[in-house]
């Protein structure tokens, strides 16, 4: 919307148009705070506690060298392209969407235990979907005496 309105509005006269303009640039900046604030919350809990620092560094670091990499040029490129370069900043996000539905597991009421177990780490204790209680293994022990069974029991 931003690219659209811009192509008809910037240097002109209309006011209304410009206003919308700016409007939309705040939109956007409250809505993006909404999606882009919290993934910085999910770093700090998606790691196990082993590798938590080095994951947090990483992903700040993955941010920051994205941030620096399309804002760098981008003076230049509004310069010389103007509104253009929203089309690129929605491809990618385009693309970044399509590669993080088909390649990023969902993780809604797991437990950090369990979001492991998505990426092939060994699960010692399983938790419940709410993650107050255990799921425990039902197998049946049978306690012998000599040759006949005295007891069963769920282990």
């Amino acid at each position: 919307m931003e690219a659209v309105l811009q192509s008809q509005y910037l240097g002109t006269d209309n006011k209304v148009g410009l206003g919308a303009c700016v409007a939309i640039i705040y939109v956007y900046i409250i809505f993006f705070q909404c999606v882009d604030g919290p993934s910085f919350i999910w770093m700090s809990e998606i790691f196990p506690t082993t590798i938590r620092a080095k994951g947090i560094s990483l992903g700040f670091f993955s941010y920051f060298v994205g941030a620096i990499t399309y804002t760098t040029p981008s003076v230049l490129a509004f310069k010389n392209a103007k509104y253009n370069m929203y089309f690129l900043y929605m491809g990618l996000c385009i693309v970044s969407t399509v590669i993080v539905y088909l390649y990023c597991p969902e993780t809604k009421q797991l437990p950090v235990e369990e979001i492991g177990a998505l990426f092939g780490d060994e699960v010692v204790v399983h938790l419940t979907a709410d993650g107050h209680g255990i799921v425990e293994e039902h197998e049946m022990v049978k306690i012998e005496q000599g040759s006949s069974v005295v007891h069963t029991e769920k282990v």
